[in-house]
């Protein structure tokens, strides 16, 4: 399926029939963090969640949840394979939750489409991310966060690049913040640590 050619799906086909989505930008956002999150649900209690969030109305018959998952996960890759990445820190360089007020504005900034008040595919959501300019403050701090730091640059030019890194850094999960300093302190006084990892 081609953005180009195709008109942009408004539902899903699971077993031959076809079920309408909510499509709008917002969903497929929450729809992520619901997978990203840590949350003590257990996987059934998740794809409800899920499923009461994607379809509006009428959903697959719950014998199809393989296949639903599938076709849920094609929308939300706005109809693209999988890609099998294995370079890269893994580390995120961006939040929909911590930048929200950077990607509203350089969603203003570069295309006058304001997000608080206008509904927006996902799959354009999506484009108009990707091609986001360096002029924007989001993609700038994106650039930030993701930068190697060469240890060969002088020094006021690292010490520069850290106070900005610093600045810009996703904050860490209260738990992992708590547990990391747990681990430090039973470090600092020669305490065992088998229980912290």
């Amino acid at each position: 399926m081609s953005m180009l050619t195709d008109s942009l799906p408004e539902a899903i086909t699971v077993a031959g029939r076809e079920y309408e989505i909510n499509t709008d930008y917002s969903t497929w956002i929450r729809y992520e963090q619901l997978l990203t999150s840590d949350s003590e649900l257990s996987d059934g209690e998740l794809f409800e969640k899920i499923l009461c969030l994607v379809f509006p109305e009428r959903r697959p018959p719950d014998e199809l949840g393989a296949e639903t998952a599938e076709q849920i996960m094609w929308f939300y890759r706005c109809g693209k394979e999988e890609k099998k990445t294995s370079s890269g820190s893994g580390e995120d360089i961006f939040s929909y939750d911590y930048d929200d007020g950077y990607i509203t504005a350089a969603f203003k900034q570069q295309y006058g489409v304001n997000l608080n008040h206008e509904k927006l595919h996902w799959w354009e959501f999506r484009s108009y991310m990707l091609a986001l300019s360096e002029d924007t403050e989001f993609v700038k701090i994106m650039g930030i966060r993701a930068m190697r730091i060469d240890p060969k640059l002088p020094a006021a030019t690292r010490n520069y690049y850290q106070r900005m890194k610093q600045l810009h850094k996703l904050p860490v999960a209260q738990e992992v913040e708590e547990h990391t300093r747990r681990l430090e302190e039973a470090l600092i006084n020669g305490e065992p640590i088998d229980d912290l990892i």
